[in-house]
């Protein structure tokens, strides 16, 4: 189980572009890899492929209203230190979380620095927020 946590700034404005939020975590994270997770047809088509069977159709009907959305890996989940960013679906930003897995007195500090730097407050989260 890893360690969630929310970034945003204090006044509740946005962050930034989603350009300029990668480039200010890559400064701070080196190797940071970012990539796009696919939108919901091709999600489904992916789904289907890995697991070997057609997903039943609430299953499909769920997935293929999702947007492409986008994260950033610091390291590798097996690393004494992994950080996954989920930086949304939308070209500004409000706010970015993070799943945080290994030494996580390192990464609040890592993650600290980057904060202080923008301006920006660093907080829990849980994933089940998002559901009230």
């Amino acid at each position: 189980m890893g360690w969630y946590v929310k970034v945003m700034r204090a006044d509740g404005g946005e962050l930034g572009t989603r350009e300029s939020v990668q480039e200010r975590i890559a400064a701070h994270f080196a190797g940071t890899v970012f990539t796009e997770e696919p939108a919901g047809p091709q999600k489904v088509a992916d789904l289907e492929k890995r697991n070997g069977f057609e997903l039943p159709e609430a299953l499909r009907s769920l997935f293929a209203k999702m947007p492409v959305t986008y994260v950033g890996d610091f390291g590798r989940e097996r690393d004494s230190l992994w950080i996954h960013f989920h930086l949304g679906s939308r070209d500004s930003l409000r706010m970015l979380t993070a799943e945080i897995k290994g030494d996580l007195d390192t990464a609040e500090q890592m993650l600290g620095r980057l904060c202080a730097a923008n301006e920006w407050v660093l907080s829990e989260y849980s994933p089940a927020d998002e559901n009230g």
